[in-house]
């Protein structure tokens, strides 16, 4: 990839989005890529009509998921939705969610960047809680993508999924409309940071319409490209200055948290590849067998690939 800091000069772009962005599309002081939207990663999606029948609230803490999961289970409604056929979403709930929410974005922050240890007792507490979340999901959650999670929520048939925003688009484009068919809000825990994912595009060395490609860059990186872009992505601008008035209440709300902070890149952001896959697998041994030795084993075998 070519470095793109000219587009950076000209367009103003480094006092426009927040220095956890910058530092992700950056190296050795050079910029290669802009990034175009935000992705909430830790998002609780539940259903509305699920909740009013049963006259139950949003639980805003683990513990009281737990508490509401019992509650529905009791009445033979599957408090949570999940889909693992893609172990990674398992990952993402445990790491992103439960692990950030619980032990907060600080020690999230130092384990990614191989400043902690797979003994740690904040892992294991997460693996626990992650664990209980399996046993109230729906009994065919690993052969469901993250889509069958999610249309198990609208439809009613499940209270409950976590995943992220992008959920938001999918659902739209089934028909749904946030506030009826579903609702968000922030992943139950005591830490309410923003963890968040982000798509960037940069200029590949020898592109052959380098002009064109150059020229694209610039709108992905406007205010009118990024809200033309994330008003159907159902994401928020990556941008810090993006009118907030032309989004709806549930964007409003997002860019408000995410300019406010805290906010920390996803796991797969920030960690290297080989690790995440050796996780991912390690999730989905734990999701059949409920050891925590498994996904604890994995984390030690490779978290000295973390923070090189």
């Amino acid at each position: 990839m070519e470095p793109i800091d000219f587009l950076f000069a000209s367009e103003g772009w480094g006092s426009v989005f927040p220095v956890e962005l910058l530092d992700l599309v950056s190296h050795r002081g050079r910029h290669y890529a802009v990034p175009l939207d935000i992705h909430r990663t830790n998002l609780l999606f539940y259903s509305p009509q699920v909740f009013a029948d049963n006259g139950l609230s949003p639980p805003s803490t683990l513990e009281e998921l737990h508490s509401v999961a019992e509650i529905l289970r009791a009445r033979e409604i599957v408090p949570f939705a999940l889909g693992y056929r893609d172990p990674w979403t398992l990952s993402m709930l445990t790491f992103e969610a439960v692990l950030v929410g619980e032990a907060g974005h600080e020690y999230y922050k130092a384990f990614c960047a191989g400043r902690r240890g797979a003994s740690d007792v904040e892992l294991t507490r997460a693996l626990s809680h992650v664990a209980r979340i399996l046993d109230y999901a729906n009994d065919d959650a690993s052969t469901l993508g993250w889509e069958g999670a999610l249309d198990r929520v609208s439809e009613g048939r499940a209270a409950m999924a976590i995943t992220g925003d992008w959920g938001k688009g999918y659902l739209m484009t089934q028909g749904c409309r946030p506030g009826e068919q579903f609702a968000m809000a922030s992943s139950p825990g005591r830490c309410r940071a923003f963890v968040f994912a982000t798509d960037v595009f940069g200029l590949p060395k020898r592109a052959v319409h380098k002009a064109n490609a150059i020229e694209l860059l610039r709108v992905f990186g406007s205010t009118k490209g990024q809200d033309a872009f994330n008003h159907l992505k159902g994401s928020i601008p990556a941008r810090l200055d993006a009118d907030a008035s032309t989004y709806d209440d549930w964007a409003r709300s997002s860019m408000r948290e995410f300019r406010a902070g805290p906010r920390v890149p996803s796991m797969a952001s920030i960690v290297p590849l080989a690790f995440t896959r050796a996780v991912d697998k390690a999730m989905a041994q734990f999701a059949r067998t409920r050891d925590p030795g498994v996904v604890l084993a994995a984390i030690g075998a490779h978290y000295e690939l973390l923070g090189r």
